[in-house]
């Protein structure tokens, strides 16, 4: 679609003559494709990016940065606290509190809260804990749409079969809150069937500081 309307807009807030705009109200067609509405975001992200108009609290990611220190940020996900016009640099908050300056082009606007908490479970190597909470949801929310969760039985234990148990178990994990979750977002749905993206993520619940050095440049994972 055309961005002029937008292009020049962005103009005018540079020269301090127009409100906020957000990256959302460029695509409310309903005829538009998950894929045609993220590419708009990450268009209209980047456009915000380079003007300057990002809010102080906005999250963004960094990638791309190739300096000794720098790679040691990439993946992070940080809090704008200013814009440095003069430097044309962003000044950014990291979890640890510490503030560092950093270009536009090495920021990324996270497409959507739900990537950001996925990637944070992550990198905390979710994936090798058993879930603390999932009987206490299970009681709470008994929702008639949640998936089936299959769970061992008091029965008589002739009826059990080894590998069926050793596999329940393994998966323990996997509860229906998570997997309404993945469902609901076809990104994540669509990045757990392919095998790359997956053997990422089980580098990253095993090691996520070598997983984060391996792909800080492959886009595709960090984009994921």
């Amino acid at each position: 679609d055309d961005l002029s309307e937008q292009v020049e807009a962005l103009k005018a807030h540079r020269s301090g003559k127009g409100g906020r705009i957000s990256a959302g109200k460029c695509f409310d067609s309903k005829s538009e494709t998950v894929e045609e509405k993220e590419l708009k975001r990450r268009m209209m992200g980047e456009a915000l990016l380079k003007a300057g108009r990002l809010d102080p609290g906005e999250k963004v990611r960094i990638f791309g940065l190739e300096s000794t220190s720098g790679k040691k940020l990439n993946g992070q996900i940080v809090k704008i606290t200013s814009f440095n016009g003069e430097a044309d640099r962003y000044v950014v908050a990291l979890k640890s509190g510490k503030k560092v300056r950093v270009r536009p082009s090495n920021l990324r606007i996270l497409a959507d809260e739900t990537i950001e908490n996925q990637f944070d479970s992550i990198q905390a190597g979710f994936l090798e804990k058993k879930s603390l909470t999932s009987k206490k949801i299970e009681k709470k929310t008994p929702d008639s749409d949640a998936l089936p969760f299959v769970t061992k039985s008091d029965g008589d234990a002739t009826l059990r079969i080894p590998e069926v148990q050793t596999t329940m178990k393994k998966s323990s994990w996997v509860t229906p809150e998570l997997l309404q979750r993945l469902g609901k977002n076809k990104t994540l749905a669509k990045g757990m069937t392919d095998p790359e993206l997956t053997r990422a993520i089980q580098e990253f619940s095993s090691n996520p500081k070598g997983a984060m050095a391996k792909y800080a440049h492959n886009k595709k994972v960090m984009d994921f």
